[in-house]
């Protein structure tokens, strides 16, 4: 039976990052684990944390988005650092295939043109042609935590839509998740994110054996 790759430096045993997996399947923060578990509150968040990042790792590798992966990861993580620490700025693309939904940073590059989709400036539907961008449905604004929704026809997202869609859905319960968490820091907000699309197209799985592939298979 393979050893998963996270037991650095021998911090913890094999049966205590076992329990942490649990826990952190059944949707508790580091915080919450430490005390559950008696454990070291820096331990359990910097575990947590690397949890999050297999995770990212993970879903990225199976994102539908029609672009080079490896090249967007790089700017999705740097993209949200600098000097302020709010997220003002901070635009989130929003994907859709068969029900799922994926979510990226927009990099820091494409952020003024995506802006200009947002107030009606410039055509959506070819820029995201260009870009490759042919599956996102909705830009996410992270400073006032609403969502621009794009259609095909580049009408400007202004269109009725009759139903509420997974893009929506996927939506609220990001928001929930960080009025659950009390805020989430900029830095860490692409984990965070990936934790929550992960969650979601996995809502009807069992998380705790998808997590243990994860951990003990990917690299």
């Amino acid at each position: 039976m393979q050893k998963n790759n996270l037991l650095f430096r021998a911090k913890i045993s094999e049966a205590q990052f076992a329990e942490i997996l649990r826990l952190f399947a059944l949707d508790l923060n580091g915080c919450q684990i430490a005390e559950l578990l008696g454990i070291n509150r820096n331990t359990a968040n910097r575990y947590v944390m690397a949890i999050r990042k297999k995770i990212a790792q993970h879903c990225r590798r199976g994102c539908c988005c029609d672009r080079e992966q490896e090249g967007i990861s790089v700017n999705l993580v740097s993209g949200v650092r600098g000097r302020n620490p709010s997220m003002q700025h901070v635009l989130i693309w929003l994907f859709e295939e068969e029900g799922h939904v994926y979510a990226e940073i927009v990099p820091l590059r494409f952020t003024g043109l995506m802006q200009g989709i947002m107030r009606g400036k410039v055509r959506a539907d070819g820029v995201l042609e260009a870009l490759g961008l042919t599956s996102c449905r909705a830009i996410a604004n992270m400073d006032n935590k609403r969502i621009f929704h794009l259609q095909e026809k580049g009408d400007g997202g202004r269109a009725k839509r009759a139903l509420i869609t997974p893009v929506d859905r996927f939506w609220v319960v990001f928001k929930q998740r960080m009025i659950r968490l009390r805020g989430i820091k900029r830095s860490s907000l692409p984990y965070h994110l990936k934790e929550c699309e992960f969650r979601f197209n996995n809502a009807h799985q069992d998380i705790l054996g998808l997590l243990h592939g994860i951990i003990t298979y990917d690299h």
